[in-house]
């Protein structure tokens, strides 16, 4: 039986396939040439726009994660700050928004990287979105927040990839 017959064409010579080739083991292009990382968040409660320990707490938990890997300064941001546009920063968004009361409160979370540049900067999404009970309170919150940031940051990060 010929390839024709079975479906299978000829393999394209222009098409080059490296065996065993090594695994990228530099960051995307995204992250090139980054001098900064900032990191921005969003937290949004029942009560509108949360800017007390909520907000403060997640801010500095993502800061610290970040800083741990980054080969780079790293330094929380707020809402209108210029410096997230400057070409050579990364802005780390983190958004939390949670919904409920009492025990039935449920806390959302997204991570993604936004870097000012002419094509939109080339990445298109961060991290899956994350959602944990959040508890009765802010403390219970960020306790409950604290291991799924860690997560998105850590599948957002090209220092932290997984394998």
């Amino acid at each position: 039986m010929s390839q024709s017959e079975t479906g299978n064409s000829a393999p394209d010579k222009n098409i080059q396939q490296v065996a065993g080739a090594p695994a990228q083991t530099n960051a995307p292009l995204f992250w090139s040439d980054a001098r900064q990382l900032r990191i921005l968040c969003l937290v949004n409660t029942p009560r509108g726009v949360d800017a007390g320990e909520l907000h403060d707490g997640v801010c500095e938990r993502a800061r610290a994660v970040v800083a741990r890997v980054a080969p780079m300064p790293v330094s929380i941001v707020g809402l209108g700050d210029p410096e997230i546009l400057k070409p050579d920063t990364i802005t780390m968004l983190v958004h939390v928004a949670i919904t409920g009361n009492g025990a039935d409160r449920l806390a959302a979370l997204t991570v993604r990287p936004f870097r000012n540049a002419p094509d939109g900067g080339g990445q298109l999404f961060g991290a899956a979105p994350r959602a944990v009970r959040a508890g009765t309170s802010d403390r219970a919150a960020l306790a409950a927040i604290a291991p799924e940031l860690e997560t998105a940051l850590t599948d957002t990060l090209p220092w932290k990839a997984r394998n």
